[in-house]
């Protein structure tokens, strides 16, 4: 596992080492790392010494995640202050359970918790899919897709407020939109809309996906939600 990063840092000192999911690693992967935290250094079987002194090293890890759903279920609103102190403690915890709280005690002043998906943060991923989705039907069909963003803003808020879907992430709001691509798709496959024509792609107030010529109003559903 580590021969390929023992080589980067050999050749190129200068490098960013990421290590995904650290909780996860053999006891013995476990003893290099401490090493490298340790001294700055490793040296492999061959007697070749590789110098992490001038290396970013990165660990990421999902200890805690699994508990994310149950933490919003029990509160209104989860602050960052609480999820941080969540993720830090789970992290802690795990690395006593595994019998090396030496290595947490490096990492500690280190560790960085990343926040939750809010409001702001699914709508901005929600519009950078719908653009590509977008960019799709235009380059494939030559037909503008226009997303109603007054009724799918607040569609797919509502939708990832639930706490089963923040348990996935920035990939639920993907799998939520697979219904706006699935309703965008039969209208261009029932419609066959003329190339250069304009449609629109939103939800109706009874929370149904429609899909219309732009200058129209909703005149069909494209499915239930």
């Amino acid at each position: 596992m580590l021969r390929r990063p023992l080589e980067s840092a050999q050749e190129r000192p200068f490098s960013v080492l990421l290590f995904d999911e650290i909780e996860k690693a053999h006891p013995k992967v476990l003893d290099k790392f401490l090493q490298i935290l340790e001294d700055g250094r490793l040296t492999d079987g061959r007697g070749q010494t590789a110098y992490f002194s001038q290396c970013l090293i990165i660990f990421t890890s999902n200890t805690g995640a699994e508990q994310v759903r149950s933490l919003l279920e029990e509160r209104e609103e989860l602050s960052f202050s609480q999820l941080e102190a969540h993720f830090t403690r789970a992290v802690e915890e795990k690395f006593r359970e595994i019998g090396r709280p030496e290595i947490y005690g490096r990492l500690k002043p280190g560790v960085v918790v990343f926040d939750m998906l809010r409001h702001e943060h699914v709508v901005r991923i929600a519009d950078r899919l719908l653009l590509q989705l977008a960019e799709s039907v235009r380059e494939r069909h030559r037909v503008e897709l226009v997303p109603d963003q007054g009724s799918l803003h607040p569609w797919i808020t509502e939708r990832m407020a639930d706490p089963g879907h923040q348990a996935y992430g920035g990939r639920q709001i993907r799998n939520e939109l697979e219904l706006v691509r699935s309703a965008v798709v039969r209208h261009l496959l029932a419609h066959r809309p003329e190339p250069g024509t304009r449609i629109r792609v939103g939800v109706g107030a009874d929370g149904t996906l429609w899909v219309a010529p732009d200058d129209a109003a909703p005149l069909m559903s494209e499915g239930d939600v």
